[in-house]
Parts: C-alpha cells; structure tokens; sequence
C-alpha cells in the first residue's frame, strides 16, 4: 500500500488567499494599500522630473514635502455620500477614504533643494527638481612661493 499526501480543496483556498493578503503593500501607516500612481523619473541636462498620474485628484488635495534627502508625495481623503428619502431616513449612504504616499530618495548634493516646484495639469503631477550649478574648478594650480 502506497501512502499519498491528501489535498482537499477546501484547505488549497486558504494558503492562497492568505499569500495574496501578505503581498499587498504596507503603506507607512500600517495599513494596506492597494494604489500608488504610475511615476516617470527624467533626467535632463539641467534638473530631474517626477511625474505622478494622478487622474480625479485635486492639487489642493495633494502634499508635497522635502526632508532629510526625501521627496514624498501623499494623498489622503475621505468622503461621505449619502442619499435620504423624503422622509429623511437614509436609503443609500457610502464611505470611502482613498490614499497614497510615494517617496523618492534625493540627494541634496545634486539637487537645488530651495529651487523645486511642482504643477498639476489635467491629472499629471509634475515636480520639477533643478541641479545644483556646479563651478568649474581646475584639477590643478601653480601655486608661486612667496
């Protein structure tokens, strides 16, 4: 007799929703999040850009902040949607808190910190992070004796 490892379907669903839970992205706060927004990262000649898709979103509703070499980017709002009847008793009413936090590690021997701006058109935010100007210096100089 050949003994054979049993598999019920029942116990295969368990182990595979429990791995799909602990992949999901822990945010800062400890909560899971199942959004962060597509970014673009360019490099020109004279500064980088980051570009978040940021589609339904409101500039006045975004935060942008830079410390200790950090760009972070979030997003937090909650909404109340309800709908009464004539009576006044609720027939529908929704909740919904939607949020996001993106960071980006910059160094601030490369960029000119005092100098970053941002825009927000049709659903693109666009951060705009200037080089610092470099002087050019030589590698090596006379130095006459006095």
């Amino acid at each position: 007799m050949m003994l054979s490892r049993f598999h019920s379907p029942a116990f295969i669903s368990v182990p595979s929703l429990a791995a799909q839970l602990l992949k999901k992205e822990l945010t800062s706060s400890g909560h899971l999040s199942s959004h962060k927004p597509a970014a673009n990262v360019r490099e020109t000649e004279d500064a980088f850009e980051v570009e978040l898709l940021v589609p339904g979103i409101a500039k006045e509703d975004l935060k942008i902040n830079f410390e200790n070499e950090n760009l972070e980017i979030a997003f937090e709002k909650a909404e109340d949607k309800e709908e009464k009847n004539e009576e006044g008793t609720y027939t529908r009413r929704e909740f919904s808190f939607r949020s996001f936090k993106r960071s980006f590690h910059v160094p601030t021997d490369l960029v000119d910190t005092e100098n970053i701006a941002a825009k927000h058109t049709n659903g693109v935010l666009t951060i705009h992070l200037p080089k610092k100007v470099k002087v050019e210096t030589s590698a090596s100089k006379k130095i006459e004796i006095g």
